[in-house]
């Protein structure tokens, strides 16, 4: 399609098998999600992705709206392209996990991991997880803090963070973050905020070099790490679903762009914040 027939060139529809996902999907999430979207008739807000080595295009966020998609049967899905280089476009930060676990079994589970190693110490600071080896920080509501470290290739560094998260993947999972370095104030007020939950688990950032190759090896991040923040993120779209059942890319798009070409669309340049 010529570059200049798209109203909105990063906005595409794309087959899945074009779509590889760099983060475990959380099946059940996927299922509930699919129930909404085949219920609503629409995709409302677009995953992004990335232009990939090879071509093909690598999930940044989205995981489980592309597998509720896929479970509904249909062939391609619409996709927000952005260029993983650009700081302008994307930003990579990481996402801190509040949920409620039993302490002594979270902690000894983590402690049977042979190359895990799990330190306490007497005080939290943020400078825990700019050590190389930290696999997460856990910090109790009691004020106990935790370190899991371990000192293995890359590859199998992201495999043992993906172990600790899934002691906790039937529970409940708040993902915050926070735009300064987390303090002993700031997780006291995201308990506050949260009083059912008894423990926040804090990971290392990553950087998009080191995302793309470990997902080149087939290694997927835990689900739920990666932050990304988009610069003009596009955000309910609610494309109809019958634009991704439609065989040939070079006409779905076609029809994309004549849709979103009758879109009314709200441009926000200053940071903002919405209620939901």
């Amino acid at each position: 399609m010529a570059a200049t027939s798209s109203f909105y060139p990063d906005l595409r529809i794309v087959p899945f098998a074009s779509i590889k996902l760099q983060e475990y999907v959380q099946k059940t999430r996927a299922r509930g999600l699919a129930a909404l979207i085949k219920k609503e008739g629409v995709l409302r807000h677009p995953p992004i992705v990335t232009r990939s080595f090879n071509g093909s295009y690598l999930h940044l966020d989205g995981a489980n709206r592309i597998t509720a998609v896929s479970i509904l049967g249909h062939h391609s899905c619409l996709v927000q392209e952005v260029d993983y280089s650009d700081p302008h476009q994307v930003r990579l930060t990481s996402w801190s996990h509040l949920t409620t676990v039993d302490k002594k079994k979270f902690l000894d589970a983590i402690s049977r991991y042979p190359k895990v190693k799990v330190h306490q110490q007497t005080n939290f600071d943020h400078r825990m997880l700019l050590r190389p080896d930290i696999l997460c920080v856990a910090v109790f509501v009691d004020g106990d803090v935790y370190e899991a470290r371990c000192k293995t290739s890359f590859a199998n560094f992201v495999g043992e963070m993906g172990e600790i998260v899934d002691l906790y993947e039937e529970s409940r999972v708040e993902r915050v973050f926070s735009e300064s370095p987390w303090t002993p104030k700031s997780i006291r007020i995201r308990f506050d905020r949260y009083p059912e939950h008894n423990v926040l688990l804090m990971f290392p950032t990553f950087s998009p070099q080191q995302v793309m190759t470990v997902t080149d090896r087939g290694v997927l991040m835990p689900a739920g790490l990666t932050r990304h923040v988009v610069y003009r993120r596009k955000l309910n779209v609610n494309l109809p679903l019958s634009y991704l059942s439609i065989a040939s890319m070079e006409e779905a798009n076609k029809k994309l762009q004549k849709f979103l070409q009758k879109r009314i669309v709200r441009l926000y340049e200053e940071p903002i914040i919405y209620f939901e």
